[in-house]
């Protein structure tokens, strides 16, 4: 499987979502949205990966004990240490 696809910057590029139960958020999201789930890394990380149309954009996994699901993208920027310099100046 390939994660290769052709993006511009500011395009977020993968999303986790992190819950107490990742394989019932794979499940539902996997029947929402229509996505596959392959495990990347089996027996060793045992990541459940979201695939579309055979590429990985994101995954599942376990949140921080106490922390409500949620999910974290990430962005495509082509010089991270300019895109921290634009968001310190920006307020981030």
């Amino acid at each position: 499987m390939g994660t290769e696809a052709s993006v511009a910057t500011g395009t977020v590029v993968w999303h986790d979502h992190l819950s107490a139960d990742p394989a019932a958020a794979a499940d539902f999201y996997g029947a929402l949205m229509g996505w596959g789930v392959e495990t990347w890394k089996a027996g060793e990380m045992d990541y459940p990966m979201i695939t579309v149309d055979g590429l990985g954009h994101g995954g599942f996994g376990t949140a921080p004990e106490g922390a409500p699901a949620h999910w974290i993208g990430h962005v495509y920027v082509g010089d991270a240490e300019a895109a921290g310099t634009r968001a310190a100046g920006a307020g981030g």
